[in-house]
């Protein structure tokens, strides 16, 4: 026999139990001016006379500003309203005193002390302080929106942005004629930041023309709805169908009017790529939007499966060639975090989060302790599932004959399978495949003649042609007719998961 072992370090997390959304970090560098996340706004505090330097960090650069002396309040009691956008409110009346959150025009606030430079006012219960010329006595008249985009907590400032065909990686897009449009936050606690929401499908013909996978050209490395290896992919694919009937992008589409109003609620501004039926968008479009106009990018899916896998984020392969590659390269750590701060923030609210995959147990293991998730772990398509102490809850594997009888058949029609025994990984070819399918998994794997081998406690059979996916459904199609009590399904393009 002879073992190899897959030289990665590090296992990337691919299926989470956590929320119905798939997460997507972009370049996270935003161009759009009025919503910068500077730690000072544009309606800063006002210059004093009486000075001492003081030094302040704003995005990594320093900036010298002013402050005055101490300073005597005459004692008030009355109510005022915020006059600028994004005033820093601070827990002393010191432009070195932490800025404790930014309020836009229109909040009301609780005056008990008043002084030219700095009034003393109560937000959140909290005694906190405020420049006195950003505030006033008289509320002030409420900003004019756009009608057809507006919604009780926000209103269109930015409004509606056009694809602009001079930003970065632009000229890998086919279909950018539509328009998404930036919704601002009125909520009292807006928080500066803006957060893409990106309605997956619904691009009328976008699944007949093609954009290419990688910037650079090369093979992609994934499997999902266009496979591992291939260099081009449909614009916008149409999506799965659920079982009433309703298309994917509808669905999408009404979860994204939900997470919009409650993102708006809580003080983040919004990008919305899509608000009806149709945009013409393709996804480069949508990214390269999402690039230059939000802090990150959250795109909806539905995944396509008979079993319920819960929610889960698609972490970035452990793939060095992929890992290395623009815009992967300066972006995948940022995405990879934003889906594990998902997790903690679920775990920190009391929600338990459950790892779900088709993949073998030990290789989901490494995931699951790295998440610290100290919950069950479900493993080949649900056959297999094992708590926290690796005490087996439940486990179904192939009787014996059945096993033999699909090793027969895969070498009658020369398919590379993967035979999973007692959780571990066995092939009979070292070839690209196998290769290939560990790459970036954490997996060990063993070289040998599968009659020198003991077939019993099968965890599942993987049938794998990384080249053909018609040659794959025809496969599924075969199998299910000939073992109708196993469960054979199509898992990518170029896999027939058999279990």
């Amino acid at each position: 026999m002879l073992k190899r072992r897959n030289g990665t370090k590090k296992w990337a997390v691919c299926l989470l139990a956590t929320a119905w959304m798939t997460c997507f970090v972009t370049g996270c560098q935003s161009n759009y001016e009025p919503y910068e996340t500077a730690q000072t706004s544009k309606a800063e505090e006002p210059e004093k006379k009486e000075t001492k330097a003081v030094t302040v960090s704003i995005s990594g650069k320093e900036t010298h500003l002013s402050e005055e002396a101490a300073i005597t309040m005459a004692e008030r009691n009355e109510t005022v309203y915020v006059t600028g956008d994004q005033v820093n409110v601070r827990s002393s009346a010191s432009l070195s005193g932490p800025i404790l959150t930014m309020l836009n025009k229109g909040a009301e606030l609780k005056r008990t002390g008043y002084h030219d430079a700095w009034s003393r006012v109560i937000y959140q219960e909290k005694e906190c302080y405020i420049a006195s010329q950003y505030v006033s006595l008289t509320k002030p008249e409420p900003v004019e929106t756009a009608a057809a985009h507006v919604e009780s907590s926000a209103s269109l400032s930015g409004g509606e942005i056009k694809f602009d065909s001079s930003w970065k990686y632009a000229e890998f897009s086919k279909i950018n004629s539509g328009s998404a449009y930036l919704y601002r936050s009125e909520a009292a606690n807006r928080k500066g930041i803006t957060v893409c929401v990106n309605a997956g499908h619904g691009t009328s013909g976008g699944s007949s023309v093609k954009t290419l996978c990688h910037p650079d050209g090369t093979p992609k490395v994934t499997g999902g709805t266009t496979g591992a290896g291939a260099t081009q992919a449909v614009a916008v694919s149409s999506g799965m169908t659920f079982s009433d009937g309703t298309p994917e992008a509808k669905v999408t589409l009404a979860m994204a009017k939900k997470l919009k109003g409650k993102l708006l609620a809580a003080g983040y501004d919004v990008l919305m790529i899509r608000e009806s039926d149709d945009v013409q968008l393709d996804n480069v479009a949508r990214t390269v939007m999402a690039n230059n106009q939000a802090d990150c990018h959250i795109a909806l899916h539905w995944d396509s499966t008979a079993k319920n896998k819960g929610a889960f984020y698609m972490s970035v392969p452990n793939v060095s060639s992929y890992r290395n590659m623009e815009p992967v390269k300066s972006n995948w750590e940022k995405h990879n975090a934003l889906g594990e701060s998902l997790v903690a923030g679920l775990k920190d609210a009391g929600v338990k989060v459950v790892l779900v995959t088709g993949r073998m147990h030990s290789s989901a293991l490494h995931a699951a302790d790295e998440l610290n998730l100290g919950t069950p772990v479900i493993s080949y398509q649900g056959a297999l599932i094992k708590d926290c102490d690796n005490k087996t809850l439940f486990q179904k594997t192939l009787s014996a004959d059945c096993a033999k009888s699909l090793i027969k058949w895969a070498r009658e029609n020369d398919v590379h399978i993967n035979l999973y025994l007692d959780d571990k990984l066995y092939v009979e070819n070292d070839n690209e495949i196998i290769k290939f399918y560990t790459d970036g998994k954490h997996i060990d794997y063993t070289v040998c003649n599968f009659d020198d081998l003991e077939i019993k406690d099968v965890n599942k059979i993987l049938a794998i042609d990384i080249k053909d996916a018609e040659k794959v459904t025809g496969w599924v199609n075969e199998l299910k007719k000939s073992y109708p009590d196993l469960y054979i399904v199509k898992s990518t393009p170029y896999f027939c998961e058999i279990c």
